[in-house]
This record gives C-alpha cells, structure tokens and sequence, in this order.
C-alpha cells in the first residue's frame, strides 16, 4: 500500500527522469496516487527538450544513464537561468561520500537511494515542493514590493518637487510682506498716538505671522535641500567667538521681550576652525532659537563656548521644561511634536532639530543632549577644529 503524504502544494508537477521503465511507472504510480501531476522522461536528453513545454516544480532524476548521466542534466538544468531554480532530487545507487559531493556540486538538492521506499520519496519531494512553492512566493512578493516601492519613490520625488516649488514661490513673497509690514510700522509717527497704538499693534502681528510662516518655508527648503544631497560644504577658517557673539546680538531683543538673560561664557581671544561656517551658523541658530522659544520668561540661558585638543565645543544651555524618554527617542526627527510648547506662544515647525542632527553629522561632529524633565535642556555640539578631509 502506498504511504501517503499530506496533501502536495497547489498539484506541483514533478518531472521522472529514469530510463528504467519500471521505476519510472512505479514513481509515477507514487507521486500521482498522492495528487502531484506528474511528467515523465527517459533519457536525459528528451528531459531537457521537455522543458520547453511543460516547467516542472521539481524533477526526480536517475544518476546513472547512457546518453546524458544525471550529473550532466543537472549541471546544463543550473546553467540555464530560466530553469536553474528547479529543485533537483537524484535517484542514486551511488552513496559513497564522494558521489553524493559529485550531485551536491553539480546543483542537487537531496537524494534518494536505490532501491527507494516509497514514503522517502514522497516526503523528499514534499519537503522541496513545499520549499520551492515559499521561494517562488517570496520572489513574487519581493516583484511586487520592488514595483511598490519604485511607485512610492516616483511619488515620494514628485511630493519633494511640490513642497520645494511651493516653498520656493512663497518665500520671497513672504519676505516682501515682512519688510512692507516694518515700513508701515516706520510710518505711523504722523498719526495720533491711539490710532498708531492699534495700527502698530495690528502691524507687528502680520509681521510676526508673516515670520513664522517665513520661518516654516525655509526649513522646509532646508531639510529638502539636506536629503537631497544639495548641501556642499565649503571649509574656511573663520573665529567661532565672533559667530557666537554675532548670533547672540541677533537674539538678544528676542530674549529682552521675554526678560532672558542671555549668558556669555567665552574664551578671551579667539578661537580659529576650519570648517563651513554658514552650517556651524545654522546648528548655532536652531538651537538657540530653541531655547529662547521654550524657557520661561524670567529664565536664563547660557551660551558657552571652549576649546579642547582637537576640537571646539558648543554649549547651549536653558531652564526650560527638558525632554522625556519619549521626547528624546524621537526629537530628531521631522515634523516631531514634543511635549514641550513654546512658552510665548510661538510658532515651531519640527524640523529644527533635525536640521541640527544632519548638519552636525555633514560636519562630522558630535551632538549629544543632557536633559531631564523639569530640569531644562543642555545641548553640546562637539566640533572638529579642521574639517575632516
């Protein structure tokens, strides 16, 4: 009685190449009675022909035989890329270790001796059935993912070129409704000091939005221009003291309005790098935009600036809210919402600190964060004195 097998996957057709006749009507018997359809051949060379018309699952191939041996039809099987895929399981006499090498080497992926039991055959062919029909789902799924992705990268490039399209013609005309808002407000001396009161008022809330939206369009054509590979860097020797007192002078009415007091600590003269000092400017600038926008009014925040061995370190330090695990898990990435608001009502885009995340690492610098909810936020950004070449 035949030893049946579970059920085959989706009636894989299994290809017989034996020139003994009663091998292969008792294999044929075999694998039909346990539902696999079945293909037969009796010399190597008609197998080979064969698979033109019918591809099989799996073939079944005898070793020894007088045109084409099974090494031979196994090897011209792996050579050819439409069909090298094929499981191939040999049906050998042969054990000694050097033939099984001899059918491992030219491409097989089991075998089976003669005389064969019919529950080994049928649980080899089976097992590599059964593993040729997950491959064959595996490349039909990874095609389907490649397509998807191909797609999604199409749109993905088309949504890029949007943002910056849009982006681009926003930004200047945003640039001439800030600069068109502080004339106006220059112009008010002629008017009674109520009515210039609530114009003025009026005036410094378009120009504040008109800045926030501003602010908005050029971190966006910022973080594109990063990921896009567009940012070049352009080392140079500049005095890293003068750009933190510059950057300072630019926030200080920023931090009077919220009664900050922005602290200096740098070294008496100065301190020469050699690196892209527009992106050294930027880092700078996000991070202490950061801590004007989210300390306390009242507070004070510490700009510090020192050089060691090799490097100069930047030390931007607040009393704001800090981070939590959450926050510091995630708070380099865009579009990030914190759990920390600003404490004046500003605007944030969360790109900032992304921004700073790429540059540093443009810059091959170190960044690193100390902070603990309640406790404020110290940002220390290492830099490399000479631009690594």
């Amino acid at each position: 009685m035949t030893s049946q097998a579970s059920s085959p996957p989706s009636s894989a057709l299994v290809l017989i190449i034996d020139d003994d006749p009663q091998n292969l009507k008792l294999l044929s018997y075999t694998l039909s009675e346990a539902g696999y359809r079945v293909a037969l051949a009796n010399s190597g060379r008609v197998a080979l022909e064969s698979l033109q018309r019918r591809r099989p699952d799996l073939v079944l191939c005898d070793v020894v035989m007088p045109d084409l041996d099974g090494y031979e039809v196994c090897r011209q099987l792996k050579a050819n890329p439409q069909f090298c895929d094929i499981p191939l399981i040999f049906l050998t006499s042969r054990t000694s270790t050097q033939d099984l090498l001899k059918g491992f080497q030219a491409g097989a992926v089991d075998y089976v001796t003669k005389p064969f039991s019919q529950a080994e055959v049928l649980a080899r062919v089976q097992t590599h059935t059964a593993l040729k029909q997950a491959q064959d789902t595996i490349k039909t799924k990874n095609a389907e993912l490649e397509q998807l992705n191909q797609h999604l990268t199409v749109l993905n490039q088309e949504k890029n070129q949007f943002l910056t399209l849009a982006a681009h013609d926003l930004k200047n005309p945003l640039s001439t409704l800030m600069l068109r808002a502080e004339i106006a407000e220059e112009s008010l001396i002629n008017f009674q000091p109520a009515e210039r009161d609530q114009i003025q008022d009026f005036l410094h809330k378009v120009r504040y939005d008109a800045q926030c939206m501003h602010a908005i369009v050029s971190n966006l054509l910022e973080i594109n221009r990063i990921e896009s590979g567009g940012v070049k860097i352009r080392p140079s020797r500049f005095d890293a003291v003068e750009l933190v007192q510059d950057l300072a002078e630019r926030y200080q009415p920023s931090a009077l309005r919220k009664q900050l007091d922005l602290d200096l600590t740098l070294p008496e003269t100065s301190l020469d790098i050699i690196t892209d000092r527009l992106l050294v400017y930027q880092i700078a600038d996000n991070l202490l935009s950061n801590a004007v926008k989210y300390s306390p009014p009242g507070g004070q925040i510490q700009v510090s600036l020192k050089q060691h061995a090799t490097t100069a370190e930047l030390i931007i330090q607040d009393q704001g809210p800090g981070f939590s695990l959450e926050d510091k898990s995630r708070m380099f990435q865009k579009f990030t919402r914190l759990s920390a608001q600003p404490t004046a009502g500003e605007s944030s885009t969360g790109l900032g600190l992304s921004i700073v995340k790429q540059l540093t690492k443009l810059l091959k610098a170190e960044l690193r964060l100390e902070t603990e909810p309640g406790q404020g936020s110290r940002f220390l950004v290492n830099l490399p004195l000479q631009h690594p070449a």
